[in-house]
C-alpha cells in the first residue's frame, strides 16, 4: 500500500502538535524522508487554508471498495475573540467510482 506520508510519520507529527503549535518546519525535520507527500506540507502566515482528504471505502468483509471519496474545505481562521474561531468558506464532498 502506498501512502504520501508514512502512517508513523503522521502519528509523530500529531504527537508534536498535541504538545503545542508547530511554529517551524525544523520541528518536523525527523520526518523529511517519510514520503513524497512531506514536501507538500508548509507553514504559512495566511489565515485561509485548504484542507483536503481522500479515502477509499472498505466493504464489510474488509476488501477495498471501488468507491472513493474526496472532501476538501477552504477555511478562514479568525482571531481568538471569535467563537467559533474559523469560518468555512467553501466545502466540496465528492464520491466517484474507479472503473
Amino acid at each position: 500500500m502506498r501512502f504520501l506520508v508514512a502512517v508513523l510519520a503522521v502519528a509523530g507529527i500529531l504527537a508534536i502538535r498535541s504538545r503545542g503549535p508547530i511554529l517551524s518546519m525544523d520541528q518536523l525535520a525527523a520526518f523529511r524522508e517519510s514520503g513524497p507527500g512531506f514536501s507538500r506540507l508548509s507553514l504559512t502566515p495566511s489565515t485561509i487554508a485548504t484542507l483536503r482528504a481522500t479515502a477509499r471505502l472498505r466493504r464489510s468483509d474488509g476488501s477495498r471498495s471501488d468507491l472513493e471519496r474526496s472532501v476538501s474545505a477552504t477555511v478562514k481562521f479568525l482571531g481568538s475573540e471569535y467563537n467559533p474561531r474559523y469560518h468555512i468558506l467553501r466545502w466540496y464532498d465528492n464520491a466517484f467510482q474507479n472503473r
